[in-house]
C-alpha cells in the first residue's frame, strides 16, 4: 500500500504533521535508533485512522456544542431529534463546501474563520452562509434575487437536493433569524478544526492513501454521529439501529467478489451460446466485429474465471479478455446494484469506484489513443449512478448522507471553468423500510397502471438537474404518489366492506379470523399513507420495487451491504408483528433481523444474481440460525463463506462477523470457505483467502463450522485413528471436537 503526505511550502502547517511527528517521537525516543524500528514507527505513524479518529473527536465536540446552542429557548426546535438532524445537515453542508474550497470552487472570503471575523456586527449564518446554501448553490444565476453579498453571488448553481431548504431549516426565502447560532461557534469550528487539517478531494483506496481528510471520511463521521447517544432515551442510537461503519478494505473486497461473480455469470452466457455466436457473430458485440474460432471459444470457457478475478482485483484487463472487452463493458453498463441498508453510502460509493475503474480500463483498451479526462470520468460516474446504483435506508439522515457522498464523488471530477449542476438523487436513495413489502392486488395493478407509467417517466427525468423542470416534475410525481395511495385506499375499503358483511354471518372461529384480517387491513392502509413521504424527508413504511425503482423492476444483479444487527425480541411489539405478517421463512422470535435481510435480499435478486453481506456469524452455529441455513440450502447457492472468528472488524463493536457471497441458483454444496488466523491483515484480504481457503460442504441441521487447513488435518486424523465410518460424524466448535452418531432417515430429530 502506498501512503503519501503532501507538504507544500505555500500551504498551512496542518495538525496532520504534528500528529505524525508525535506518533514517531513516542515510539522512537532513544538517542540511537535501529533503522528497522524507525521504519516501523514511521509506517505506523502514517496510519490514516489516527488522523481520522482525532478529526472525528473534534467534529463531535463541535457537534455537541451546536446541539447545546440549538437547545436554547430562542431556537424553534421542539425535540432533540430535530436539533440533531439540523446539526448533522449543517455540518455536512459545511464540510461539503470545504471540499469545494479545496478544489478552488469556493474561496476563503465565503468560508473561513476570516470570513466569520469580517462579518462583525452581522450574523454569519443568516447573512452569508444561509444565502450561500439556499439562494446561490440552489438557484441558477438568472433566477437569483438581487442584494446577495458580492463574495458569494457569482458561485455556481449546484442543485442536487443538498441545498434544498428542509422543513427544519426554517427558511422561507429570506432570513427570518428563527435559528440562533453564534458567530463564535462558526469561528471555532473553522479555525480550530477544519483549517487545521489537510483535505483531499481524491477518495483513498485500500491500495493507496493520502494522509488527509478525504470524502470517505465524511461517511465515517456522520455514520458515527448518527449512532451517538440519544439524549431523550439515554440509549445508544447504534444499539437501536444496529449499524456499524464497514472498513474500506472489507467494502473493497466484497465489491470485488460480487462484481467478479456477476461478470463471470454474464460472460458464461456468452460462452454457453458459442455455437450461435459463431453463426451470427457480426454485431453481437456492439461496435466491434469479433471473430473467434470455435476451439478458442471452448478454451475461453476454461480460463475466464481466473482472468475475470484478476481483472476485478487489479483493474487491468488480461490479454485473454481483450477480445470480449466490449461485452464486459456491456455487463458493467447493465448492472443493477442495491444496498438495502445503505447507511452513509460506503458500499454504493465502493461499487461506483470499482465500476468506474473497470469501465475506464475497458474504454482505454478499446481506444488507446484517447486519454480519459475529468469530463469523461464525470460523465461515466453520472451514467453509472443513474443506471446502476440504488440504496435504501430506514433513517432519513443516512439517505441524505449517501446522496451527499455521490454528489461529492461527482464534484471532484468537475471542470472548475464549467461546473455542472448535480443530479437529483431522490429516487436513487430512498428512505423506506426494506423488510416490509405490500401485498399484490390485481385491481390496484390495473387501476394504477397509468399513474405508475407517469411515475416511471417523471422519476427518470427528475434525475436530470434541469431547475425549470424540477418543480413541474416534482408536482407530477407527488400527484402520482397521491393517486396510487388513493387507489390502494379504495381497494382496501372494498375488501373491508366485504369482510364486515361476512362478519354478520360468520361462526365464532371465523369471526376471530375476520377481526384479525380487519386489523391487518387497517395497518396496510396506514402503511400506504406513508408513501407520500418520499419528498418529506420521512420514512416510507414499506419497500416495493415497482413503487420506488421502476428502472430495476426486474430485480438486481448484485445486492451488497452490512445490514443491521438487532435481536428481534428487543424490537417493539408492533414491529415484531409487522415482520411476522411478512411470512419470512427465516423469522425467529429469538433470532436477529439481519437473517431477514438475507431472505429479502435474495427475493429482490434476478435469477443468477449475487448477494454479498457482512453480518454477525451467530447464524452459523445457533439454534435460531437453522432456519437461515436451511434457506441458504433450499433457495440459494453459497459461493464464499468467510468466518472472521475472533477478529474485530468494527472499531465500535465486539460482534464476531462473517462474509457470505451467495448466488440465486440451485444449491451445489461446494462452498469456498476460510477462517481467519493470527496472521490475517485487512491489507492483504484477497491473497490471504486465496492461500488459506478450502472447499467445504454443509447441512442445514448442523452448525456451519469453517475449519482452517490445520483443523481439517486434525479432523482427518481423528477419522483415520478411530476408523469412523459413515454412521458417525466429526464436529468442531472451537476448541472442542465432538463425535456424534448420524440420524437415519427413520429416526426422529431430537
Amino acid at each position: 500500500m502506498l501512503k503519501t503526505l503532501p507538504f507544500v511550502t505555500n500551504e498551512p502547517y496542518y495538525k496532520t504533521y504534528d500528529l505524525i511527528l508525535t506518533q514517531v517521537h513516542e515510539k522512537v525516543n532513544n538517542l540511537f535508533v535501529e533503522p528497522t524500528d524507525l521504519w516501523k514507527a514511521l509506517w505506523k505513524a502514517f496510519d490514516i485512522s489516527i488522523i481520522n479518529k482525532r478529526f472525528y473527536e473534534e467534529i463531535k465536540q463541535s457537534f455537541d456544542e451546536l446541539v447545546v446552542q440549538l437547545n436554547k429557548k430562542s431556537n424553534p426546535f421542539k425535540i432533540d431529534e430535530e436539533r440533531v438532524q439540523f446539526s448533522i445537515r449543517l455540518i455536512g453542508r459545511i464540510i461539503f463546501c470545504w471540499f469545494l474550497k479545496r478544489k478552488n470552487i469556493l474561496s476563503k472570503e465565503a468560508l473561513s474563520s476570516e470570513a466569520v471575523q469580517d462579518s462583525k456586527g452581522k450574523n454569519y449564518y443568516h447573512d452569508l452562509l444561509e444565502l450561500l446554501f439556499f439562494e446561490v448553490m440552489n438557484k441558477p444565476l438568472k433566477e437569483r434575487s438581487g442584494g446577495l453579498p458580492k463574495t458569494i453571488s457569482h458561485y455556481p448553481f449546484l442543485n442536487g437536493g443538498l441545498f434544498d431548504a428542509q422543513k427544519n431549516d426554517f427558511y422561507t426565502g429570506k432570513a427570518n433569524y428563527l435559528i440562533n447560532i453564534s458567530n463564535d461557534w462558526f469561528y471555532n469550528f473553522f479555525y480550530n478544526t477544519l483549517e487545521k487539517y489537510n483535505f483531499t478531494v481524491d477518495e483513498n483506496s485500500s491500495s493507496s492513501a493520502e494522509i488527509a481528510i478525504d470524502p470517505e471520511m465524511l461517511g465515517r463521521i456522520f455514520e458515527n454521529l448518527l449512532a451517538e447517544q440519544n439524549p431523550e432515551t439515554g440509549e445508544s442510537a447504534r444499539k437501536s439501529t444496529g449499524s456499524f461503519y464497514t472498513p474500506r478494505e472489507i467494502v473493497d473486497y466484497m465489491v470485488e467478489q460480487s462484481m467478479s461473480e456477476h461478470l463471470k455469470t454474464y460472460v458464461s452466457k456468452f460462452t454457453e451460446q458459442k455455437i450461435e455466436i459463431k453463426e451470427d457473430l457480426f454485431g453481437f458485440v456492439p461496435n466491434q466485429q469479433l471473430s473467434l474460432p470455435k476451439e478458442q471459444l471452448l478454451k475461453l470457457h476454461d480460463y475466464w474465471r481466473d482472468e475475470i478475478e484478476e481483472f476485478t482485483h487489479t483493474g487491468h484487463l488480461p490479454d485473454n479478455l481483450k477480445t470480449i472487452s466490449n461485452y464486459l463493458l456491456n455487463a458493467l453498463n447493465d448492472v443493477k446494484v442495491l444496498d438495502p441498508a445503505c447507511g452513509s453510502g460506503a458500499f454504493p460509493i465502493g461499487v461506483l469506484q470499482k465500476i468506474i475503474s473497470l469501465k475506464s480500463e475497458l474504454l482505454q483498451i478499446q481506444n488507446p489513443k484517447k486519454q480519459l479526462n475529468d469530463a469523461t470520468l464525470y460523465e461515466l460516474k453520472l451514467d453509472t449512478i443513474q443506471n446502476s446504483i440504488y440504496g435504501i435506508d430506514i433513517q432519513p439522515m443516512a439517505v441524505e448522507l449517501s446522496r451527499l457522498r455521490c454528489w461529492l464523488s461527482l464534484v471532484v471530477d468537475e471542470d472548475n471553468d464549467n461546473i455542472k449542476a448535480l443530479p437529483n438523487l431522490d429516487f436513487k436513495f430512498v428512505c423506506a423500510d426494506t423488510l416490509i413489502d405490500v401485498p399484490e392486488n390485481e385491481y390496484v395493478r390495473i387501476q394504477s397502471a397509468d399513474s405508475l407509467s407517469k411515475f416511471a417517466m417523471a422519476t427518470a427525468q427528475y434525475f436530470n438537474p434541469d431547475h425549470k423542470k424540477k418543480k413541474e416534475l416534482k408536482e407530477t410525481i407527488a400527484k402520482c404518489l397521491t393517486d396510487i395511495t388513493k387507489t390502494h385506499d379504495i381497494a382496501i375499503r372494498q375488501i373491508v366492506e366485504q369482510t364486515r358483511k361476512e362478519k354478520k354471518i360468520a361462526t365464532p372461529k371465523r369471526l376471530k379470523q375476520l377481526e384479525k384480517s380487519l386489523l391487518n387491513f387497517s395497518k396496510q392502509q396506514a402503511i400506504w399513507h406513508t408513501y407520500t413521504n418520499i419528498f418529506e424527508n420521512k420514512k416510507v413504511d414499506f419497500f416495493n420495487l415497482q413503487y420506488f425503482f421502476l428502472s430495476a423492476k426486474d430485480g438486481f444483479d448484485i445486492i451488497i451491504g452490512n445490514p443491521p444487527y438487532i435481536q428481534i425480541q428487543t424490537l417493539k411489539d408492533e414491529i415484531k408483528e409487522g415482520l411476522e405478517l411478512q411470512k419470512y421463512e427465516t423469522f425467529e422470535r429469538t433470532g436477529d433481523i439481519y437473517t431477514l435481510f438475507y431472505e429479502r435480499g435474495n427475493k429482490l435478486l434476478k435469477p443468477n444474481g449475487i448477494l454479498s453481506f457482512i453480518t454477525s456469524n451467530k447464524w452459523m452455529r445457533t439454534a435460531y440460525g437453522e432456519s437461515i441455513r436451511k434457506y441458504f440450502i433450499e433457495k440459494t447457492n453459497p459461493l464464499i463463506l468467510i468466518d472472521f472468528a475472533g477478529y474485530k472488524v468494527f472499531e465500535t463493536a465486539t460482534v464476531d462477523t462473517n462474509i457470505i457471497v451467495i448466488k440465486k441458483e440451485p444449491f451445489k454444496n461446494h462452498i469456498n470457505t476460510c477462517v481467519l488466523g493470527k496472521d490475517f491483515s485487512l491489507n492483504n484480504m484477497s491473497d490471504y483467502f486465496r492461500q488459506n481457503g478450502r472447499v467445504a460442504s454443509f447441512e442445514a441441521d448442523r452448525a456451519w463450522v469453517v475449519l482452517s487447513p490445520i483443523e481439517e488435518g486434525i479432523r482427518a486424523k481423528i477419522e483415520q485413528l478411530i476408523m469412523i465410518g459413515s454412521e458417525y460424524k466429526i464436529g468442531c466448535s472451537r476448541p472442542v471436537w465432538s463425535i456424534t452418531r448420524k440420524r437415519t432417515q427413520f429416526e426422529p430429530k431430537k
